[in-house]
């Protein structure tokens, strides 16, 4: 994932986890999920939003996960459009990196209204003030253009804890392009949703 200007940073971090997970989800077909990842996917949905998310949206959004983690194969079959996620992949055999990458990319797509996304480093600034400006927090913009995203997201944060709001940033690598998506969650959550992040395997950019 390259920065604005041009280069990969070098402080992407891949945590790791999904592995704990294979005897819990791999392709029982019919068989529902396991209930502690289950409870680990409604805790991080609800972290992430922070706890905006309301019980039927969350409802709505699980069977896409669910799918994405249990079932591989019908999730591409119900999800054509994703098919290009799988190539290299043996849909026939459940892959745990397979699963892994389609819950990271379902997780983007259900996370929409949550979610601040792009590649540009002023531009993800510009999201994450509308959303601090809609919870009600006013905090000092940069008044200069910086060079990448970290920078923005170090201001961000400085300007987050002078005024005390409670609040922080989560940047995660979860679209298979350039683009960072950028929450804003509840400071205490945080610790929380990192070890989540490395439950589910997914990629935070820090």
């Amino acid at each position: 994932m390259a920065d604005r200007t041009g280069q990969m940073p070098s402080n992407l971090t891949l945590t790791s986890g999904l592995s704990t997970l294979i005897p819990l989800i791999q392709n029982q077909k019919g068989q529902p999920m396991n209930e502690k990842v289950e409870q680990n996917c409604r805790e991080l949905i609800e972290m992430l939003s922070c706890h905006d998310a309301e019980p039927e949206e969350i409802a709505e959004m699980m069977p896409v996960l669910k799918l994405a983690l249990s079932d591989p194969k019908a999730y591409i079959k119900q999800n054509p459009e994703d098919e290009w996620l799988s190539e290299g992949f043996d849909l026939n055999k459940f892959d745990p990196k397979l699963a892994e990458n389609l819950f990271a990319w379902s997780l983007s797509a259900v996370m929409v209204d949550f979610v601040v996304v792009g590649d540009k480093g002023d531009e993800l600034c510009d999201g994450v003030m509308e959303v601090l400006y809609e919870m009600d927090i006013e905090i000092l913009e940069p008044n200069f253009e910086l060079a990448n995203w970290f920078e923005y997201a170090e201001f961000i944060e400085k300007e987050l804890v002078k005024h005390k709001t409670g609040k922080t940033l989560v940047a995660l690598d979860i679209n298979f392009s350039d683009d960072i998506s950028v929450f804003v969650v509840d400071r205490a959550d945080y610790d929380k949703i990192m070890e989540l992040a490395r439950y589910f395997n997914l990629k935070t950019v820090s």
